[in-house]
């Protein structure tokens, strides 16, 4: 290719070339377009120079390695698009030297440091984007040289400090994206001269003080602002512009009443304020707003009733008024609503009945015979009474597209209608302590349900037989009035629900006495899971602070009077409900004063790590008590309300030995705090770093151990309990050793329960660089196979004593996972572990296939890699294995 000589377009892109660049093409001294974008190239980029290239796609490849200095040669170059091509190290500075360039897209790689100043050259550039890296400092004041900029992407980084005042210098600005950063400081004055802006996204950062008025004058589409700390009223102002379309001030510390003036918002099509301190009733002049097609209320302290002009949105699609203190009835007109897919009115005070149209009317009206639109309905914890209509339990002839029905906590009356067979894609029934009666129908059996609950209810007689044959069932709870087991009995008998497939199915079920039924492993793979829960009803003795009492089904977390120090005069928000019963021991309430004496008012000293959305302090309690305390980060304060919840939940749900145990808790304010037992001998990480605070390292057989155990915790977590738990970020900090040296599992903060309830999608790529599997970049889906790719990594480091990351690997890419594929593709395997580690004999054997077993769980394909029972399976068998030749005290001398 590189003869010919006059070839000014090449263009391969989306195909599944691999290898590097031909070095050839830098010969081809009349390309200016070229495009190889989405394929499999690995590699140097393009080593070879060719001047006349204007345009450059290298985006969707695996180069794991860094964007070179030669870059900068190119001077005819107006566009470098390089998103998700698996670059590493800094951005070069040399970029600065094209100063042609108009359009600088780098998002999604792995660049490290600081923005080089040298970018502030690139006076041509129209769009910057380098969102989804870890680039960290300050965003400089040379950005406002950028006289033709119109979007700058910053967002999913780790920049600080405020934004700098000049950032709107060039009126060209039109759409600035900044989120999920750690910035700071008031936005009082900082866009009041983008004339040109159209699109402001702020979100989870640490911004603070009002929003500003100003913010009504600038033609604005799009406004996103959530996950911060802004206070104050709404701005009435911005409730009059005439460009908006989207407004999301979600998860701040707003106050005061929706203007009545947001009916002047024509144009708006998607209103989130959820999770503020908002009160009042909702204004009927939203119904004026008939492009709305989300409105997310909820988590506020809103009153009155729904107003019937909402039902005017016809354009609904989401709409979510939960947690509020909404009284009245549920209109019949919500049937106008004919594009709904989603209603939540959950923890309110709703009365009255579920209004028949409810479920039966969401049809389009200009196509009758289409199908209803309504996936989710929730109408939880209110005080509706009379029955549920037919028409929510299904009916004759209905094409419902009903997927989630959740009428749980009401005051009904009645049965369940055996209608409800005909919602063929209802996966999740939920109508626990309902005051419902009579028998449960047949029907029920013909459904494809994942979750049911039926519990705390006044149901009587037999279970249906037909229930044996939910082969998707992975929660059921029958629990409260008695209803006769035999048939139910003889599905436990029978191996307990048929599947009809090859896949392994873990069904949790609660049956009137408490007893706890973990069902059989349908396949090869997993013979026995058995859960058997004993809820012990006991208070921790020997605590000098006060307990709660697991007894209490429900608790609230108090917010507890303390000193005058600042943090201690925060506002304080509405309690949280959590439900304690979950836990096996008491929980430690502990004060603000408790944390700040403990930590010696959080000082650095005191800083043991750093985990999913916290940072972690040892403390000492009174009497001598030392715990880990857990702070959730300040930049998540947004998150707090929630991931207290299921950070405390989640780890009072799994009752296993390798955990560590959560002990106390302390809510103030918006300050969130966990209490967890203290591991006396830190992480797994710190001894394979050999660190100056770990006395020596550790030999073969305690890592083996190591590994073993934490492979059965992932398998617990993957296999063993229900709804499953996908840690999703599984690394060597993670892995703590107790007094003992056992070692135990921590950090659930990004830990998520798989049910009905939770897709496990997420807007951001989760996990710690290094760990995170290949496929998280592109679907933003964690997995139970992605935990087993963390897994290998972690194996990959207690074999070769090296980082995931960093210097140490940089031979292959910057990477420990392609560093070990380096190595091995140069022979070089017996180089790669650990020098403290034997180099012969029986536990290097061992060691060669643990590494064959991490091997398999990194591959770049999740479909190739094992299951966390497939792993434990294979770790065990290295345990047992034996070798002819090996020396009984040769085995005992091994370090």
């Amino acid at each position: 290719m590189g003869s010919l000589k006059d070839l000014e377009v090449l263009d391969f892109n989306q195909n599944c070339f691999n290898g590097s660049i031909p070095e050839a093409l830098g010969n081809l001294s009349q390309l200016f377009y070229l495009d190889a974008s989405k394929n499999q190239l690995t590699g140097s980029i393009f080593p070879g120079i060719n001047i006349c290239l204007q345009e450059f796609d290298i985006s969707d490849n695996n180069f794991n390695s860094e964007l070179p200095a030669s870059i900068g040669e190119l001077g005819n170059l107006t566009v470098l698009v390089a998103m998700r091509a698996k670059l590493i190290g800094s951005i070069p500075k040399e970029l600065g030297n094209c100063k042609k360039l108009t359009h600088l897209r780098l998002s999604f790689n792995a660049f490290t440091g600081c923005m080089p100043k040298e970018l502030a050259g690139l006076e041509a550039i129209v769009r910057f984007e380098v969102e989804g890296n870890n680039l960290s400092g300050h965003i400089a004041d040379w950005i406002q040289n950028w006289g033709n900029v119109v979007s700058i992407r910053l967002g999913n980084n780790k920049f600080n400090d405020s934004i700098p005042p000049g950032i709107c210098q060039a009126n060209s600005l039109q759409s600035l994206d900044l989120n999920f950063n750690n910035l700071t400081g008031s936005i009082k004055e900082t866009f009041i001269r983008c004339r040109n802006l159209t699109q402001l996204n702020l979100q989870g950062n640490h911004f603070h003080g009002e929003i500003p008025e100003y913010l009504a004058e600038l033609p604005l589409t799009i406004l996103q602002l959530r996950y911060n700390n802004f206070t104050g009223v709404l701005p009435t102002k911005l409730f009059n512009s005439s460009t908006i379309l989207e407004i999301d001030l979600s998860y701040s510390k707003l106050t005061g009443c929706i203007p009545e003036s947001i009916g002047e918002l024509r144009g708006l099509q998607r209103l989130r304020m959820s999770s503020n301190c908002l009160e009042g009733p909702i204004p009927p002049a939203i119904g004026a707003l008939k492009n709305l097609n989300e409105i997310c209320l909820d988590g506020n302290r809103l009153s009155g009733n729904i107003p019937q002009e909402l039902f005017n949105c016809r354009n609904l699609v989401k709409l979510n008024l939960s947690s509020n203190n909404l009284n009245g009835t549920i209109s019949r007109s919500i049937s106008q609503l004919t594009s709904l897919t989603g209603l939540v009115l959950s923890h309110n005070q709703l009365s009255g009945s579920i209004p028949a149209e409810i479920c039966g009317g969401f049809t389009n009206p200009s196509h009758p015979e289409s199908d209803k639109t309504l996936n989710l309905l929730d109408v939880s914890n209110n005080n509706l009474s009379s029955k549920i209509p037919s028409s929510c339990t299904g009916f004759e002839g209905s094409s419902s597209q009903l997927i989630l029905f959740n009428a749980s906590s009401n005051h009904f009356s009645g049965s369940l209608d055996g209608s409800i067979s005909n919602f063929a894609h209802l996966s999740s029934l939920d109508i626990h302590n309902s005051s419902l009666n009579g028998s449960l129908p047949a029907a029920l059996s013909n459904l494809s349900l994942y979750y049911l609950d039926v519990s705390k209810n006044d149901f009587s007689g037999a279970i249906p037989s037909g229930m044996c044959n939910l082969s998707n069932i992975t929660f059921v709870d029958f629990s409260g009035k008695i209803i006769g087991m035999h048939s139910f009995s003889d599905c436990a008998a029978s191996g307990i629900f048929a599947a009809n497939s090859t896949s392994t199915n873990h069904v949790e079920v609660h049956i009137p006495h408490g007893v706890v039924i973990a069902l059989i492993i349908s396949g090869a793979i997993l013979i026995v899971v058995l859960l058997v829960v004993f809820v012990r009803w006991m208070m921790l003795r020997n605590r000098s602070l006060p307990l709660v009492s697991a007894s209490e089904s429900k608790a609230t977390i108090e917010l507890e009077p303390t000193s005058s120090k600042d943090l201690l005069r925060k506002k304080s928000r509405e309690p949280l409900s959590i439900n304690l019963s979950t836990f096996e021991h008491g929980l430690l309430r502990v004060t603000m004063d408790d944390i700040l004496k403990g930590t010696n008012n959080f000082s650095e000293v005191h800083i043991i790590g750093h985990g999913g959305f916290g940072t972690v302090y040892e403390a000492a309690f009174p009497e001598g008590q030392r715990v880990a305390i857990k702070r959730l980060h300040g930049s998540y304060q947004f998150l707090g309300d929630r991931r207290f919840l299921a950070e405390m939940e989640t780890i009072g749900k799994v009752k296993h030995h390798n955990l560590v145990p959560l002990v106390g808790y302390c809510a103030h304010g918006d300050e969130r705090f966990l209490i967890y037992e203290y591991m006396h001998h830190g992480s797994l990480e710190t001894w394979l770093r050999n660190h100056e605070n770990t006395p020596e390292t550790i030999g073969w057989r305690e890592r083996l151990r190591i590994c073993l155990g934490s492979a059965n915790e992932l398998m617990f977590l993957h296999h063993g309990f229900v709804p499953h738990i996908i840690h999703r970020d599984m690394k060597s900090s993670n892995i703590l050793l107790d007094k003992n040296m056992e070692l135990r599992i921590s950090d659930f903060g990004l830990a998520r329960i798989i049910s009905a309830y939770d897709t496990h999608v997420s807007t951001t790529v989760s996990g710690t660089l290094g760990y995170i599997p290949p496929e998280y970049a592109l679907i933003m889906e964690s997995t139970a196979r992605g935990d087993v790719y963390s897994f290998g990594v972690v194996m990959l480091e207690v074999l070769t004593g090296r980082p995931p990351t960093g210097k140490e690997v940089e031979e292959g890419g910057g990477n420990l996972v392609d560093w070990v594929r380096w190595m091995i593709a140069r022979g070089r395997e017996g180089e790669l572990f650990d020098p403290c580690l034997p180099v012969s004999g029986l536990w290097h054997e061992q060691m060669v296939r643990v590494l064959a077993i991490a091997q398999d769980c990194t591959a770049d394909e999740p479909s190739k890699r094992p299951t966390m029972v497939e792993v434990v399976k294979g770790l065990k068998m290295v345990q047992l294995m034996k070798h002819e030749s090996h020396n009984l005290q040769q085995f005992v001398a091994q370090p």
